[in-house]
């Protein structure tokens, strides 16, 4: 990438090299090319730093609307738990690349009886056929 910019840089800088000298023109002297060039690749990795750290902090706008993100658990590199408030209900969404399910509705404690039950019955399908010597 780098190889790329200074490639790109060294190729603009082209016409001031070709540039022929008229009466009462003007062209760029060595100092000032060089001048222009670390300018323009100081200005170009500003943007590319820039890129990277909004990239890295997963800069969001929060807006104040009736959504909101309460928390969230990264499971791998594109899929997440995300806990969301939307108005007076809380929903457990699953969220991958390719789409986003509702896990369970967390609202008046929805989700904690379900998982109990769940509980529950796993542990007495588990307890079936076990004897304790």
């Amino acid at each position: 990438m780098t190889k790329f910019l200074c490639l790109s840089a060294l190729l603009a800088a082209l016409p001031a090299f070709a540039a022929e000298q008229e009466e009462g023109s003007r062209v760029l002297g060595t100092g000032q090319l060089v001048s222009w060039l670390l300018s323009t690749l100081a200005v170009i990795a500003l943007i590319v730093i820039l890129a990277w750290g909004v990239k890295k902090t997963r800069f969001r706008f929060q807006g104040g609307g009736r959504y909101k993100i309460v928390s969230q658990l990264a499971l791998g590199p594109k899929e997440r738990l995300v806990e969301v408030k939307a108005g007076e209900r809380t929903l457990l969404l699953g969220v991958t690349a390719s789409q986003i399910s509702l896990i369970a509705d967390l609202t008046d404690g929805g989700f904690k009886q379900a998982l109990a039950k769940e509980t529950a019955a796993s542990q007495v399908q588990g307890g079936e056929g076990t004897h304790a010597p």
